[in-house]
């Protein structure tokens, strides 16, 4: 009874499928085929199946007629032949998803609808039809989109910025360690919350109108931008902030994002720097040529105070300075920072991360942070990237996201230098002498490889030295086809001579520009450290 209906069906592929019903089943994007039972032999394929298997002996699906599906699908029937089983002997259909295939090109996810095909006389199921959807590229997808959100999740955890997400009415939805530690909330707290309550009630009013106009015009004043307004601690105490803003849409709404920076410390120096100009206005008794020199100092100051300069002690001297290449970016992937450490020691630490936006500054954060830690507990440079690059290679966003980074341990007493880089470029130290020396080491970037040993190299600051640091927005400062390269920048430090930490970071920013014939085509970082007198240990 098969053989006779394997013939019948044979003979209706020939005479009416390739009519109207069989160009009809080729035109499908869906997978269609006809078992016999019990044999389970294909008699009708339509080509999406064949196209599935890529087997370079079937062709066609005139090749396909007469195989089991097992000789051309493995673990088809640990698979799916006991469904057919099923099938045949209930006379019902079956409905599976997510089934899982592994063929010779790679894996295989589909979903299956399994229909008997009776015999009109006597009831008895003589053939099996499949319907196969391919679900390959949806499960791809979905795979990719958990990986994504690991990997945001491990660096906004390990972030010092608190970095928050809200829904469209302005409720919390994410909340890393670096936002509990600002404001004292634990995510339990604030999970579902409004995020209204982590700011004064002065602003709340506000607030709530800006969220209600960019809900109804899809625009807003500050989205997109980095502003200062003040924080509102869990114990009720103000201080003030920056963050920056953005927003992002799916198919379940519009979302909002915040990285959230504690500007105190800044401020602070902020307000001294006004309290210096103003006292500087005020004395009649200065010569105004003292005054326009204070003035011009504390106009270059201001300009550093994004990020703010550091203070180590009255031994040395510090200027720092970021200038992002395009004035509407929102977030760039340089960073530095200079920390005392135990000991009398100080870390000066400088770096960027590969990309832009907010997943390279998460990731600049979390290097920063994470190199800090290990330089406090090791007192050595070599160790403090060992470690960090174990601890950041699992995090990295991408196979192609990688952080240089140049990290120096300065003996304040002494002066010494224990240094280690890791895929960036080299700082110099200018001698009080005249001379410019480079800092060279050939170690890959953070990231790239799961263990990698720094090597440390030893240099001195005597007093009136400067040690310079940078990110390749200087060195690689183009005039056509050329850098400006070490070669350049020693160029620019003996033309300057010996000028004070603020003026270095200004002109060595301006010879970048002038070699680019007034543009920097990449965002610029820039540290200066000089010791200035040994006047003993620091109390």
């Amino acid at each position: 009874m098969e053989q006779d209906h394997v013939d019948n069906v044979q003979s209706l592929s020939t005479d009416v499928f390739s009519g109207i019903a069989a160009n009809l089943f080729e035109m499908l994007p869906y997978i269609l085929y006809v078992l016999s039972v019990p044999s389970y032999r294909f008699i009708y394929a339509n080509q999406a199946q064949v196209d599935l298997i890529r087997d370079p002996h079937i062709k066609s699906p005139a090749d396909l007629q007469g195989k089991h599906p097992w000789e051309v699908i493995p673990r088809w029937k640990e698979l799916v032949m006991p469904v057919y089983e099923e099938v045949r002997t209930t006379g019902k259909p079956r409905h599976l998803r997510d089934i899982q295939f592994q063929l010779a090109w790679g894996m295989s996810y589909r979903d299956m609808s399994i229909i008997p095909n009776a015999d009109a006389s006597t009831g008895s199921v003589i053939s099996i039809s499949t319907l196969t959807i391919d679900i390959t590229d949806r499960k791809q997808a979905e795979e990719a989109l958990r990986t994504s959100e690991e990997k945001y999740r491990s660096i906004a955890e390990s972030a010092a910025e608190a970095i928050i997400a809200a829904d469209s009415d302005g409720n919390v939805i994410s909340w890393n360690k670096g936002a509990e530690t600002m404001f004292g909330y634990t995510a339990e707290e604030m999970i579902g919350k409004p995020e209204a309550i982590l700011m004064p009630e002065r602003y709340r009013e506000v607030h709530k109108e800006g969220l209600e106009r960019f809900r109804r015009t899809g625009r807003g004043h500050i989205v997109g931008d980095t502003v200062e307004f003040s924080g509102l601690r869990k114990d009720g105490s103000e201080f003030p902030l920056e963050v920056s803003l953005s927003t992002w849409r799916t198919d379940q709404g519009r979302f909002y994002g915040a990285i959230i920076r504690d500007i105190s410390e800044h401020k602070r120096v902020e307000a001294r720097l006004e309290n210096a100009l103003e006292t500087a206005e005020q004395s009649r008794a200065r010569e105004t040529e003292a005054l326009a020199v204070a003035q011009y100092q504390l106009t270059i100051l201001q300009r550093a105070l994004l990020p703010r300069d550091p203070i180590l002690d009255e031994r040395y001297v510090v200027a720092t300075t970021y200038i992002p290449a395009f004035a509407s970016q929102e977030v760039g992937g340089d960073f530095y920072d200079v920390f005392k450490v135990p000991d009398g020691k100080a870390g000066i630490l400088i770096g960027d991360v590969s990309g832009k936006g907010i997943e390279a500054a998460s990731l600049a954060a979390a290097t920063r942070s994470t190199i800090r830690a290990f330089t406090h507990e090791f007192l050595s440079s070599g160790k403090a990237l060992t470690h960090a690059n174990s601890v950041l290679y699992p995090q990295q966003p991408s196979p192609e996201s990688f952080v240089t980074a140049f990290l120096v341990v300065l003996d304040m007493a002494t002066g010494s230098l224990l240094c280690s880089g890791a895929g960036h470029v080299a700082p110099a130290v200018f001698h009080r002498t005249g001379e410019v020396e480079f800092l060279e080491l050939s170690h890959p970037p953070l990231g790239l490889y799961e263990i990698e040993e720094f090597d440390e190299v030893e240099a001195q600051l005597e007093p009136g030295d400067k040690i310079i640091l940078y990110t390749d927005g200087i060195s690689e400062a183009r005039r056509d086809s050329e850098m400006l390269g070490t070669e350049g920048i020693e160029r620019a430090l003996v033309k300057m001579g010996h000028r004070s930490p603020y003026e270095t970071v200004d002109l060595l920013v301006a010879a970048a520009a002038a070699w680019g014939r007034g543009r920097l085509t990449d965002d610029v970082g820039v540290v200066v450290v000089e010791r200035i007198e040994a006047i003993g240990p620091s109390r």
